[in-house]
């Protein structure tokens, strides 16, 4: 996982998630609780300048010691019905180099079930000899090599908790993209 100032949200995203092998994070030199509340889950805290989400995500991915990676960002949660299906599958020694899982959105107070957000279906899970992340400034994703299942149960996604938080993250986020494809 990477963060900055995600304090009100590493808790119960780490919390989903305790049942992890190994739990890393690369922090972008949070200014709030973010790392000491990060450090009750996990020693495995790399916290350095920001270097673009991707970038970050690739040096987070290195410092990763199993084969099988679960990607989640800080506003998201696993639900108990995902994590028991992603132990199993586990155990059986997939044949896939990645799984999708559908990310079920709340958005600015309500469960957005349509306009393509749900099932919004995104690769979480991957085998690290067989994915990397692109090199998009913006909403980068994996390059997986091999096959792709699909996992039956939702993670939850706490994306926006309001207007101000929405159009925040959209101006960033396009002009991250502008800067992308000006270069």
């Amino acid at each position: 996982m990477i963060t900055k100032n995600e304090a009100h949200n590493i808790a119960e995203c780490l919390d989903s998630a305790r049942w992890a092998d190994e739990i890393v994070i690369v922090d972008a030199e949070s200014r709030d609780e973010t790392v000491a509340l990060a450090k009750k889950f996990t020693a495995k805290i790399f916290v350095r300048p920001w270097m673009g989400f991707a970038a970050a995500k690739q040096f987070a991915l290195e410092q990763c010691t199993n084969e099988w990676i679960l990607w989640l960002d800080a506003d998201e949660r696993v639900m108990p019905e995902l994590a028991e299906e992603i132990q199993s599958v586990m155990q059986g020694k997939p044949e896939q180099a990645a799984f999708t899982v559908a990310r079920r959105a709340y958005f600015l107070g309500r469960w957005i079930r349509h306009s393509g957000w749900y099932p919004g279906r995104v690769a979480r899970l991957f085998n690290r000899k067989h994915a990397r992340f692109n090199s998009a400034a913006v909403h980068e994703g994996l390059i997986i090599d091999g096959p792709i299942g699909e996992l039956r149960n939702d993670l939850l996604h706490y994306t926006d908790p309001n207007i101000y938080h929405y159009f925040s993250k959209y101006n960033r986020y396009t002009t991250l993209a502008a800067e992308e494809a000006y270069a």
